[in-house]
């Protein structure tokens, strides 16, 4: 499982997730776009090194009604993957999403600066 960035001229993120059990290569994009022929190919070699045929699955992924949420829809179309749930768009607040994010980044940064300046005060 992993995001992909589909590079400079299209600054878009999508959602790849490779099952190599079921030889799946699940691709969810936002903007509902088909996924791109230089990852398909590049898809379609390491399948070949690694299995037999696969198939091309339409992963489920909250669509994009802005120009700036891509990133955060990515991240739920993956932790729905890992959980098995299915988010539904009237559930799902892009901006609130944004928000706890960055407030979970800053929380980390504070932990870490607070635990340094304990350690430099006891040492």
């Amino acid at each position: 499982m992993t995001i992909c960035h589909l590079g400079h001229d299209n600054k878009h993120w999508v959602t790849l997730v490779v099952n190599g059990e079921s030889k799946q290569l699940a691709y969810g994009n936002s903007m509902d776009h088909k996924i791109p022929e230089e990852i398909l190919i590049a898809y379609q070699e390491w399948f070949s090194q690694h299995s037999s045929a696969f198939t091309l699955k339409q992963l489920l992924i909250l669509k994009q009604v802005d120009l700036f949420s891509c990133g955060i829809l990515v991240k739920v179309a993956l932790k729905d993957a890992v959980s098995g749930h299915i988010s539904k768009s009237q559930e799902f607040d892009p901006q609130a999403a944004w928000l706890r994010t960055f407030i979970n980044l800053v929380n980390f940064v504070l932990k870490r600066v607070s635990t340094r300046r304990i350690l430099q005060f006891t040492s």
